[in-house]
């Protein structure tokens, strides 16, 4: 999941990554830093866009352009005292069974690439809208 700070960076037109990575490959993440840096630039990734989520898994093979997959986390509600639950996240994540779709999205991460997905602020489903917004002549 991607920080909402890169979102707040966003209103006030300021660049921003978002860098994901579980604690156990924190240094290996720390390592990928100046790979990642240097793919933005050789590729001119700034040129194109200002906010990015970066996605680095343990050893990684490479760096992949990706867009966002589905949802890899879920909560469970666990039954405390006095009638209270506490939130218990849990992996959801079911890889794909195509392996070219696995490529395109976040979820290369699970297959060892570093993923790169570009974000927008617009949460509108523009493909829903535009077949729907046609009830407002009705």
């Amino acid at each position: 999941m991607c920080s909402s700070a890169i979102f707040e960076a966003a209103c006030f037109n300021v660049p921003a990554i978002a860098l994901s990575t579980v604690p156990e490959t924190f240094d290996e993440a720390l390592a990928q830093l100046d790979n990642v840096w240097d793919y933005f630039t050789e590729h001119k990734l700034w040129e194109k866009h200002s906010l990015y989520n970066v996605n680095i898994p343990l050893n990684p093979k490479g760096i992949r352009i990706t867009q966002q997959g589905g949802r890899y986390y879920a909560d469970d509600f666990v039954p405390q005292d006095n009638n209270m639950y506490m939130p218990h996240g849990k992996d959801v994540f079911e890889p794909s069974t195509n392996p070219a779709l696995l490529l395109d999205t976040d979820a290369a991460l699970h297959d060892a690439y570093i993923s790169i997905s570009p974000l927008t602020l617009c949460r509108t489903d523009m493909n829903v809208f535009n077949e729907l917004k046609k009830l407002n002549d009705i």
